[in-house]
C-alpha cells in the first residue's frame, strides 16, 4: 500500500533542492565536475591514501597517524588539506593497513547478513519495519563514509558502534533469543 507513496519521495526532494539555498546548490553541483571543486580535491587525496597504503599495505602506519604521515605523499604544488583522506575506508587502511580495514568489514558484514535477513522475514511487523529503517540509517551512514570524514569522528564512530549493538539486540528479541 505504501508504493503509492514511495513515488512522492522525488518529487518531493526535487522540490527541497529547489528550495534551498545558492551554497548547497553550488555544493551539489560541484560533485559532479570532475575537473575542479571537490571531487577533484578528493581524487587527489585519495591518490595520497592509495601510495601511503602502497607503502605498508598489511599494518598501515598505526592509529591516527594520517595527518602526520600523509604530507609526504603529496603531489608537488598540492593545496589540499593534511588531515583527513575524505574517505573512510582509505583511512582506516592507511592507519591499520589491510587487515585492520579487513577486520572492520568483517564485522559490518556479520552485521548485515545476520541481522537484516532477520529484519525483512518480520518486514510485516511494526518491529521488523524499524529495524530495516535502522539498518537503512547505518548502510547510508556508511555509504557516506566512502566520501566524507566520519568515520574519523569519535562521536561518530561510537555511535556507529551502539546503534550495531542495538540491532543486534533487535534481531535477537524478534527471534525470541535470550542474552
Amino acid at each position: 500500500k505504501s508504493w503509492r507513496s514511495l513515488r512522492l519521495i522525488p518529487l518531493v526532494a526535487l522540490t527541497l533542492f529547489a528550495l534551498s539555498p545558492p551554497a548547497l546548490k553550488a555544493r551539489v553541483g560541484s560533485l559532479a565536475r570532475w575537473e575542479d571543486g571537490t571531487m577533484t580535491e578528493r581524487r587527489l587525496l585519495w591518490g595520497e591514501s592509495y601510495r601511503m597504503i602502497s607503502d605498508r599495505p598489511w599494518l598501515g602506519f598505526g592509529p591516527n597517524t594520517y595527518a602526520g604521515v600523509e604530507p609526504r605523499y603529496k603531489l608537488k604544488d598540492s593545496r589540499t588539506d593534511d588531515q583527513y583522506a575524505h574517505n573512510g575506508y582509505l583511512q582506516i587502511a592507511a592507519e591499520t593497513g589491510l587487515l585492520g580495514l579487513g577486520s572492520f568489514l568483517l564485522v559490518l558484514l556479520f552485521f548485515f547478513l545476520r541481522v537484516v535477513p532477520v529484519f525483512v522475514a518480520e518486514r510485516s511487523s511494526l518491529a521488523g519495519q524499524r529495524g530495516l529503517a535502522f539498518s537503512a540509517g547505518i548502510l547510508s551512514f556508511l555509504i557516506d563514509c566512502g566520501t566524507d570524514t566520519g568515520l574519523q569522528s569519535l562521536r561518530l564512530v561510537g555511535l556507529l558502534w551502539i546503534a550495531l549493538g542495538i540491532g543486534l539486540a533487535a534481531q535477537r528479541s524478534i527471534r525470541g533469543e535470550r542474552s
